[in-house]
């Protein structure tokens, strides 16, 4: 007899199911992509896929947490439409039946979860959003983000039928001038050369009535930042598995000479399978050129660059400034907050250059002594006193456990 995929899925959640909860009443908060990745046969079936990522919602709420539906949506699109469908039920029983679940909307129509109110017309958002309308070879599906360097939608690609993330670069008059523009272009070939299964792919970089555009594959999943935000401090051995796998392709692409310049937990999604993968090679030059804006999204950026960048000694930024960076998305993801931070610019820029970083272990005292050295390595003032390469800071993470 023959066992189908989707009994294989069933059966398999039915025996961790509890497993799971008795682990999490003991402290072991085993997030969901972590499950589907020891068990890839759960993400076979979208319904047994819901109820993984629904469990870890519940197991939150009973923790005393207030998690947001909309945040896991976003974690698992893959099976967001069988998980609103338990979402609806779980706040059906928690209204007593009133039936006011049937004016919920979901992220996708604008509002929130909980927002009870009344969403935005089809019309108006798929003109705020540009859904509909064609760029080249591509139709707009959505609009993923908008941002002082550019917008970003969510595409089709027509000639290849897949989606694709379609990021739109804005350059200043300046930028071009200083060659901007063609240093831009030059660092997204070359990411697009590499061919590593961390490492978003590049499918298309050109021009279309005068717009620059790069077209990446679409990566679903939440971002580090995001995982952050929602869960707080990250189990040190997950999180230094995850850095681990980010610096073995970062030193892949080193050796091939293309540095990132923008390592920073936004940056680096977790896609489905539990796979980090890096976002964004190319944009983070536009980044570093306009860093003296002042404006918020930049101070964001700038809690994660190197000495040598922010004191504008950009003929320093090489492989060792991707191995601060990443440090410093370490030491953020198990003690919950970044080393250094401000109001403003100066002031975080002069704590880069000046001050040493806080030990882990006196923010999270169960931390060992190993994940102390690792941390402050990598941070290390000067270049040449971190880690002498990416691999060198992945087999150094291979022996936390």
């Amino acid at each position: 007899m023959t066992i189908s995929k989707d009994a294989t899925a069933r059966y398999l959640w039915d025996k961790i199911r509890a497993k799971r909860r008795e682990s999490w009443k003991s402290g072991q908060r085993v997030r969901s992509e972590t499950i589907v990745k020891q068990l890839p046969a759960l993400i076979v079936d979208p319904s047994v896929f819901a109820e993984v990522a629904f469990q870890e919602f519940c197991l939150r709420e009973e923790q005393g947490e207030k998690p947001r539906p909309e945040d896991f949506l976003i974690r698992f699109p893959t099976c967001a439409d069988a998980l609103k469908k338990l979402f609806v039920k779980h706040l059906d029983a928690a209204t007593g039946g009133s039936g006011v679940t049937d004016t919920v909307e979901f992220p996708s129509a604008g509002s929130t979860f909980s927002g009870m109110q009344v969403p935005e017309s089809d019309a108006t958002k798929d003109e705020r959003t540009g859904k509909g309308k064609r760029f080249g070879r591509y139709v707009i599906v959505d609009q993923l983000g908008n941002g002082a360097m550019g917008v970003v939608y969510l595409a089709r690609d027509t000639r290849l039928d897949r989606p694709v993330a379609l990021k739109l670069p804005k350059f200043s008059a300046n930028a071009v001038e200083d060659g901007l523009r063609t240093r831009f272009f030059r660092e997204a070939r070359a990411a697009a050369a590499i061919d590593h299964p961390n490492i978003c792919p590049v499918y298309d970089i050109g021009e279309v009535q005068g717009q620059d555009f790069i077209a990446m594959a679409y990566v679903a999943g939440p971002t580090l930042e995001s995982m952050m935000r929602e869960c707080g401090p990250i189990d040190v051995a997950e999180a230094c598995q995850i850095i681990r796998e980010v610096a073995l392709a970062l030193d892949e692409c080193h050796v091939q000479g293309v540095i990132h310049r923008d390592i920073k937990p936004s940056n680096i999604i977790v896609n489905q399978r539990g796979t980090p993968i890096i976002m964004d090679f190319g944009l983070a030059s536009m980044e570093n050129s306009a860093r003296v804006t002042l404006d918020q999204q930049v101070i964001g950026t700038l809690r994660y660059m190197s000495p040598e960048q922010v004191t504008g000694r950009l003929d320093k930024v090489g492989p060792q400034s991707d191995i601060y960076s990443l440090g410093i998305t370490l030491y953020e993801l198990i003690t919950g907050r970044p080393p250094f931070t401000g109001e403003h610019f100066v002031e975080v820029a002069n704590r880069i250059e000046h001050d040493l970083p806080t030990r882990p272990s006196n923010i999270v005292s169960s931390l060992s002594h190993t994940v102390d050295e690792i941390c402050m390595k990598a941070l290390e003032k000067k270049a040449r006193d971190r880690f002498a390469t990416m691999g060198e800071f992945a087999k150094t993470l291979a022996t936390v456990r």
